[in-house]
């Protein structure tokens, strides 16, 4: 019997995915497809672009990431406390644009912005790259807010500041004549300040001028290390560290010199790194309270056994965070003990860290806090409230 074989040759042709721009038509909720031309929400890889006098608002427990985002004239964008915003790329504004960080937004690229921005910040606005600012914008942080920018900051004239919280400049700080800053917070500058010859640099509150900070990734542990080269009425540094670059939780608190011009050191070690990327970050207080914070940096750690911690420990039971040092590939079971062996709080956990926000809920005294899983995770810990 003669056979005949057929040989099918498939042409494979590689999928190439565009990033699309997506546009804001008109004002509502930011998840409310009803303010989203063609009525469909943006995804991480899509541009935005807000038209003149529309506005968006991020709610409390939304998240939401975009590459670059425009806003138009007179557009208004707010995140809400407990809501977040990352742009993987670069943030454009225009004039009379404003922009209302209650929660988390941070910019993975640099900042552009245009005549008579008003930014109000009360939650924590995270920019790595660089901000301009043209002639006539106006930068608000409330007592609670902090603002953290890795490149320079560039004003035009008439660039006015209101600081109640913290700024810090990773690089250069610069702004045009008729320039002003006023409040009771703090503006670090890690480069050289210039304002046209004006009192911007002077009012700057800079207690702390840093060498370097740096981290070393150990068997079971990361090393930090730092150093001053001038400290002006200094108390001391509060080491805070973050899962995704956006939470901060202090995990140290580490005394400063007072009065010092001489090169001083400083360290701390990690215990309980998680295993994946590790944020950290250094805030100064000063002796009367005001604070700055530094550019944070990361170190990406592998290898350690799974555990958590819980901050603060010892805690009023106003808010307590449980971080895990791992990713979870499976639902955690999260449960809070009383010492009479009652289940108090129960809750899943799926990523980095959970939240307890329920003041009230736990009185004084000594818990014991438990994570399980199906596959035969269990850790236990206890904790104090006081």
């Amino acid at each position: 019997m003669k056979k005949t074989i057929y040989i099918v040759a498939l042409l494979l042709v590689p999928l190439v995915i565009y990033a699309a721009t997506r546009t804001v038509t008109g004002s509502g909720n930011w998840s409310n497809t009803g303010i989203w031309q063609g009525g469909t929400l943006p995804i991480s890889t899509d541009d935005v672009s807000m038209n003149n006098s529309t506005s968006a608002t991020i709610l409390n427990g939304e998240s939401f990431t975009v590459n670059n985002l425009t806003a138009g004239n007179s557009a208004v964008l707010t995140i809400d406390a407990g809501g977040s915003l990352t742009i993987n790329g670069n943030l454009t504004t225009n004039n009379n644009t404003v922009i209302n960080v209650d929660g988390d937004l941070t910019i993975n690229g640099n900042v552009t912005i245009n005549n008579n921005l008003v930014l109000n910040v009360t939650g924590t606005l995270t920019i790595i790259g660089s901000v301009s600012v043209l002639n006539g914008a106006g930068l608000t942080v409330t007592s609670t807010g902090a603002v953290s920018i890795g490149g320079a900051f560039t004003g035009g004239n008439n660039t006015d500041i209101a600081v109640d919280g913290a700024v810090s400049v990773g690089g250069d700080f610069t702004v045009g004549n008729g320039s002003t800053a006023t409040g009771t917070g703090s503006i670090s500058v890690t480069g050289t300040c210039a304002d046209g010859g004006g009192t911007v640099c002077s009012s700057a509150v800079l207690p702390v001028k840093l060498l370097y900070f740096k981290a070393k990734i150990e068997t079971a542990s990361i090393y930090l290390s730092w150093a001053t080269y001038e400290e002006e009425n200094f108390d001391y540094f509060s080491l805070e560290k973050s899962v995704d670059g956006i939470r901060w939780n202090s995990i140290g608190e580490i005394k400063g010199m007072g009065w010092s011009y001489d090169i001083n050191n400083y360290d701390y070690t990690d215990t309980n790194p998680i295993n994946g990327v590790n944020y950290y970050r250094l805030k100064a207080i000063d002796l009367d309270g005001t604070c700055e914070y530094h550019p944070a940096i990361s170190a990406n750690f592998r290898g350690n056994a799974m555990a958590f911690d819980i901050y603060p420990n010892p805690s009023n039971g106003s808010k307590i965070d449980i971080q895990l040092n791992f990713k979870p590939t499976e639902d955690i079971e999260l449960t809070i003990f009383n010492l009479q062996g009652s289940a108090v709080y129960r809750n899943t956990i799926s990523d980095y860290m959970v939240t307890i926000s329920e003041p009230g809920l736990l009185r004084s005294g000594i818990y014991h806090v438990q994570l399980k899983s199906e596959s035969g995770l269990m850790l236990n810990q206890k904790l104090m409230i006081k």
